[in-house]
């Protein structure tokens, strides 16, 4: 596949403890590598069941055991104006910020959002075609690093 962000299909039906289902759609991270992911939002049993145009991955099911979460949830609209968490319904505070130059953003960014109790960040990430997998990897760290802190990010795509 010379192309595999482009002829590789590979999606995973995710099933939940509670019954629920949901589709995670796999992404190219370079090479032979192919990655999806989901969060599990209950304790207990996950199954997954793979579709994929390649054969070997193709109706491949498996499980994976689910450890208890201490993470509040995901944020979800209260009313009108107000957020709350899904996971233990309190309240959250948006206060948000702008950072269009992400690729120059560093520790002193960082340092300067959170003391100003910014708790969500929007941001742009301007894709590049064909992909390159370094490009999304060192913006997932950046990610990574903003989300441990705290920080919620929004990311619009262009």
């Amino acid at each position: 596949h010379p192309e595999p962000w482009r002829t590789l299909e590979l999606r995973a039906e995710v099933k939940s403890p509670r019954f629920r289902t949901f589709l995670a759609e796999a992404f190219w991270t370079g090479g032979k590598t192919l990655a999806f992911r989901f969060t599990p939002t209950d304790a207990g049993l996950w199954q997954l069941r793979l579709t994929s145009n390649l054969p070997r991955l193709d109706k491949q099911e498996f499980s994976l055991q689910a450890a208890a979460n201490t993470s509040p949830g995901f944020i979800q609209r209260a009313n009108v104006h107000h957020w709350r968490h899904s996971g233990d319904g309190k309240p959250h505070l948006w206060l948000g910020a702008e950072l269009w130059d992400w690729s120059q953003a560093g520790a002193e960014s960082l340092a300067a959002l959170s003391a100003a109790k910014v708790t969500h960040v929007r941001t742009l990430f301007t894709p590049q075609w064909p992909p390159d997998p370094a490009k999304f990897a060192a913006f997932e760290n950046v990610l990574r690093t903003w989300n441990d802190a705290g920080l919620v990010v929004d990311i619009v795509l262009a």
